[in-house]
């Protein structure tokens, strides 16, 4: 019946419907190409120009599809492009068959555009590629439900729902769904003869249709290079790591073109150019290094060697990140040596607030990971990038938009990742030199980078700047509680200390998970950050922005489901309630920060009721109670910064004290330090 009505259907002669494409032929999708990648918009958009061309009486042009003839054979063909919309339909052209099984109207779909062949000898007439054959059978041809393992067999799962949605709506139109489809629907359909045109095509589909990440335009490229000079290898190389590489992205939960653009980036970063500006537009960067009018051999076979290396190190970066990302990817996938110590370090780095200026480090200190004699050496060296980024980067105030340093870092990465053979005994005259002290290395390059990164703390975040900034002066206006998610960092860290020293406890990562990770109940073990002397509470006489209310001291985790109930009351009664829920052996969670928080409190009472105007009932007793208490837990939160984020090697300048406010009432700043003076000067300690 469908067949029938072509003849009454107005067809411009450049156009073929889906009926001609599809007559005594195959198609397959090439690895090469990304997996199926179309999300709701897209595919409610395929499914508005259906309803439209049903009323319409002629071939609607829908777009252009690109099929590559394979060698020797005149039936089976590539899908150079076009392999989203196809496979939109033909996931359409099933879900119509299956839900009008018992109407012979429908009957043909099947063994026209689904599968074909005698009983033992069925081939599917479109099949994916590698990345996404098994879960495409498996969803759509056999209707099971297998759960996705990567972004597009996620697009797929629903693509699938959307379109049994649609049609299971409008039953009454599927013979007239089934005829625009086959029948209105208009393509340029194109069959390039030689691997040169195929290859040009390339450039056209990077343009076009449903935008590309980086990572897919210089897929693309590659293969376009090696289709004109006849690299293989290449090619190959790319088949048989994409699928691996899509599983990592997807683990290491980089879904969107940004975060795989970031990715891209961090990786030329690493291989190729270190500057920032170069690494912003890798697709054009690489096609001017790779030159496809290349004539010379040797070159081309070196640039295709290039190739192939990137290849494979951004598919050992998307595990790495994964490894970054994923603390039960870790977990389950990781068997090796040293998995303790990485995995201390891979939690404090994943729940950092930002790791951006630190991915191109940590990706390139991974390279060698695979070196056992290495893992001791790159678990302390990632740790110190921990350092690096604590303090330069998180620590509020520190960097700064125009001058944070990063191009340091990149050339950091660059350099490690190429002199990996790089030793100062084999080369004498030393042409590398620390950032700030110019002090020749001694050691490989695990030792010079070991100084670079000291040295590069010690510039951008000395002992006396950290100090600084983890304290208010009397005019400074910033408020801790703005710090949000790097003081949830900080305290957190400060938490896990506090147990480790009952050899008890929960580590960052679980601490700091987010109340989208946390589920039902557990919603209330989310942690946020808590006021002690409450923002409102005596606001008449101090208001929410009184210096004591912002301070460091004033701020402490708490489970979210009891911060809500707590309301502005005074500091003894706030702690009080605050321990009955957040205590050692009381309430839900147990926070030894909130434990100690009574202890202060008694602490703070003897010292006040020495002072000459000690008076409980006095207006001004909370604000020196709120100060006392905060000047000993800044003193015991500072010292904790101290240890925890030293910067080994260099020397202080001074030795903090403590916080003291009332000692130093009359001065800009309320710390106390001890200054003494000492040889500043780099030891070079192997790792």
């Amino acid at each position: 019946m469908i067949e029938k009505k072509m003849d009454s259907i107005k067809q411009p002669t450049n156009l073929f419907t889906l009926t001609e494409i599809f007559e005594n032929r195959f198609f397959v999708i090439p690895d090469y190409q990304r997996g199926y990648s179309w999300e709701d918009l897209q595919v409610n958009d395929l499914i508005k120009d259906i309803e439209n061309l049903i009323s319409k009486n002629y071939v609607h042009f829908t777009g252009t599809i690109v099929a590559s003839p394979l060698k020797d054979d005149n039936i089976h063909f590539d899908i150079v492009d076009g392999q989203q919309r196809l496979t939109s339909l033909i996931i359409l052209l099933v879900e119509l068959w299956r839900q009008n099984k018992d109407n012979p109207d429908f009957d043909f779909i099947w063994s026209k555009f689904i599968e074909r062949g005698d009983t033992g000898n069925k081939e599917l007439v479109l099949r994916s590629n590698d990345e996404t054959r098994v879960y495409f059978q498996s969803c759509i041809i056999k209707n099971e439900d297998l759960q996705p393992e990567i972004k597009s067999h996620e697009c797929i799962k629903e693509a699938k729902a959307i379109i049994r949605e649609w049609l299971t709506e409008k039953k009454a139109i599927h013979l007239d769904v089934l005829n625009a489809v086959l029948t209105k629907m208009g393509f340029i359909f194109f069959t390039p003869q030689n691997d040169k045109e195929i290859g040009i095509m390339f450039e056209v589909i990077n343009n076009r249709g449903k935008k590309l990440t980086e990572l897919e335009k210089i897929k693309n490229y590659f293969i376009y290079y090696s289709t004109v000079h006849g690299f293989s290898s290449l090619r190959e190389n790319i088949n048989s790591s994409w699928k691996d590489l899509q599983k990592y992205l997807n683990q290491a939960k980089i879904h969107t073109n940004e975060d795989e653009n970031s990715f891209i980036r961090n990786c030329l970063i690493i291989v190729f150019d270190p500057r920032k500006e170069a690494s912003k537009y890798a697709y054009d960067n690489l096609k001017i290094r790779f030159n496809i009018n290349e004539t010379d051999e040797k070159r081309k076979a070196e640039a295709v060697n290039q190739m192939n290396n990137f290849i494979d190190f951004i598919k050992d970066a998307a595990r790495n990140m994964a490894f970054l990302n994923n603390r039960n990817y870790f977990e389950t996938s990781y068997n090796g040596n040293f998995k303790t110590e990485l995995g201390n370090v891979l939690s404090h780095l994943r729940c950092m607030p930002s790791t951006a200026s630190i991915l191109p480090l940590y990706l390139a200190l991974m390279t060698r990971w695979n070196e056992e004699k290495n893992k001791e050496r790159v678990v302390k060296l990632l740790e110190l990038i921990e350092v690096l980024n604590f303090r330069v980067y998180v620590l509020p105030g520190i960097s700064t938009r125009a001058d944070s340093g990063q191009g340091s870092t990149f050339w950091f990465s660059n350099d490690f990742y190429h002199y990996k053979d790089w030793n100062s005994t084999n080369e004498p005259v030393d042409p590398w030199f620390t950032s700030s002290w110019e002090t020749e290395i001694v050691g490989d390059v695990f030792d010079w980078l070991t100084v670079e990164l000291r040295e590069f703390i010690f510039d951008r975040c000395n002992d006396r700047q950290m100090l600084k900034v983890l304290t208010i002066d009397n005019l400074e206006d910033k408020n801790f509680f703005n710090w949000k998610q790097g003081l949830r960092y900080f305290l957190a860290n400060y938490e896990e200390s506090l147990w480790k020293e009952v050899k008890k406890g929960w580590g960052t990562d679980v601490m700091l998970l987010s109340r989208d990770e946390l589920s039902g109940e557990r919603q209330n073990d989310y942690l946020s950050i808590e006021h002690i002397w409450a923002s409102n509470n005596h606001s008449e006489e101090y208001p929410y922005d009184e210096m004591q209310k912002r301070r460091l001291g004033n701020f402490v985790l708490l489970g979210i489901g009891f911060n809500s109930s707590l309301k502005d009351i005074d500091i003894p009664d706030k702690i009080e309630a605050m321990q009955d829920s957040n205590s050692q052996n009381k309430g839900a969670i147990t926070l030894f920060q909130v434990a100690e928080l009574q202890e202060y409190v008694k602490e703070s009472e003897l010292y006040l009721a020495k002072q000459d105007d000690f008076d409980r009932n006095s207006v001004t007793y909370f604000h020196k109670l709120a100060t006392r208490l905060c000047d000993i837990r800044e003193t015991d939160l500072i010292c904790f910064a101290f240890r925890r984020w030293a910067n080994p090697v260099i020397p202080p300048d001074f030795t903090f004290k403590e916080i003291d406010s009332f000692v130093t009432s009359n001065q800009d700043t309320h710390y106390i330090i001890e200054e003494h003076t000492i040889k500043t000067e780099i030891t070079n300690n192997t790792l």
